[in-house]
């Protein structure tokens, strides 16, 4: 009699639960709170107890899988290795490309460090593995502004008529923090800005600002204005003289590691070339190259480590055009060897027509630093150079 009831009280469940499902597509897991209305799964245990000062509604959090990633492009573990080129769970085979697609956005906590994976969160894209930006959680900091390198893109405008454009500065000593966005604020001239988010670079980077509006006059008047990043200011930026330089952008053609360690004399025509593509002049004068290295460092402790960056010209490699040290500090990762970091630097020489330029790099005598192609032209997570004639 027992089991009976047992299994009516069961199957009154599993009709409840699908009768639920049914009615209302929409679920609340940890109360029985109606979920918002754009969500079909929401996670809460209580309403916002203050919703102007304190948005919480749970005191507990979700807790991902843990799994053992082992291909970034497949996945693995979820399914086995066919030998086909596709997939399969015991003696069911699966297709690869529809599987790929049909598992875009599963996210896992992977467990497994190695030179491919870093522990944390991972998202599937339909094509990889992609880690889920996992900044520390610091205030962020530079240590300078580097104001009269700002670029503006575009550098002239037209009364009345509508007006969008790119404020880039560089700046020194990022500690690798996230900071926010701002609100747009006027600038003058009928223009706004507002800074766009986003996430330090450790060493040098540059900080992107949204210049916007209608423009009450035209080039070459220029708007005049100051900006603040982080307690830096750079005073009376100046924008919309229409001053056009031209700016060339060269990336890597492959994967190169910095394998070459310096020479105690300072020798640089040994130093591992970085693989640019060619870089030749076309007109003689005083050019500047502003470098951003990327890409993956192997440490197991904590560590300043010298690198050294030269600019020379092909066939004479023996002499240095101008040359930088770069100071990197890098730290223990939790369960994991490898990380990536970046780096910016400009360097600037002189050069003849026609002359080719070659950026070379020493490494310290701890570790080597592989420097990443990136997966396209205009990939976040790429070395690249930008260079102009002064």
């Amino acid at each position: 009699m027992k089991n009976l009831k047992k299994s009516v009280y069961l199957l009154t469940l599993v009709f409840s639960l699908y009768s639920f499902e049914k009615t209302n597509a929409q679920v609340t897991i940890g109360s029985g709170i109606e979920p918002n209305k754009g969500v079909l799964l929401e996670i809460k245990e209580h309403t916002p107890q203050n919703p102007s000062n304190d948005n919480s509604t749970a005191e507990k959090g979700l807790l991902h899988p843990r799994v053992n990633l082992t291909d970034n492009n497949n996945l693995f573990p979820m399914f086995e290795d066919d030998g086909n080129g596709g997939y399969k769970i015991g003696n069911v085979a699966y297709s690869k490309s529809e599987e790929d697609k049909e598992h875009i956005g599963l996210i896992v906590y992977n467990v497994n460090a190695s030179s491919v994976f870093l522990q944390g969160l991972h998202i599937w894209d339909g094509k990889e593995w992609r880690k889920i930006d996992n900044s520390p959680v610091i205030q962020p900091e530079i240590s300078s502004l580097m104001c009269k390198s700002k670029t503006m893109s575009p550098n002239e405008y037209k009364e009345n008529q509508f007006f969008e454009g790119l404020l880039t500065v560089p700046y020194l000593g990022g500690n690798g923090g996230s900071y926010t966005g701002t609100d747009p604020v006027s600038i003058g001239n009928g223009l706004y800005m507002e800074r766009v988010e986003g996430k330090l670079s450790l060493g040098g980077g540059q900080v992107t600002y949204r210049i916007f509006g209608t423009p009450s006059v035209s080039t070459p008047t220029t708007t005049n204005f100051n900006i603040n990043f982080l307690g830096e200011t750079c005073s009376n930026i100046s924008i919309g003289s229409g001053d056009i330089v031209s700016v060339y952008v060269k990336n890597l053609t492959k994967d190169q590691e910095i394998s070459a360690t310096r020479p105690s004399n300072g020798d640089p025509s040994g130093a591992t070339k970085v693989p640019f593509e060619e870089i030749e002049i076309n007109e003689t004068g005083s050019y500047a190259f502003s470098i951003r290295l990327y890409g993956r460092i192997n440490v197991n402790d904590q560590y300043r480590l010298p690198f050294y960056i030269y600019l020379q010209k092909d066939g004479n490699l023996s002499k240095i055009e101008d040359s930088a040290e770069l100071d990197l500090v890098v730290v223990k990762q939790y369960d994991a060897n490898w990380q990536d970091y970046s780096y910016s630097v400009t360097l600037a020489g002189f050069f003849l027509e026609g002359e080719k330029v070659i950026i070379s790099m020493h490494r310290p005598n701890i570790t080597s630093w592989t420097l990443k192609k990136g997966d396209s032209r205009n990939s976040p997570i790429r070395t690249s150079l930008v260079y102009w004639k002064l």
